[in-house]
């Protein structure tokens, strides 16, 4: 189903804005939420790796890592 989105122009018929209807823009900002936290996620795997590889942390294991879960 089209969700039913409005575009707003300017005097000369270029877009300057977009209303979408509050319960499509719920659904479309939860996935912008998911999508940011994992990418959080991953900056912060990356930020421990470089902490463990300049010695600032020390690694776990792999069970060590799963039993925390």
């Amino acid at each position: 189903m089209q969700p039913n989105i409005q575009y707003l122009t300017d005097k000369n018929g270029s877009q300057t804005a977009v209303l979408v209807p509050i319960e499509e823009w719920k659904k479309v900002f939860a996935v912008y939420t998911y999508y940011m936290e994992i990418g959080e996620s991953i900056k912060r795997g990356f930020q421990d790796v470089k902490a463990i590889q300049s010695g600032e942390k020390k690694a776990k294991t792999v069970s060590t890592f799963l039993d925390e879960l």
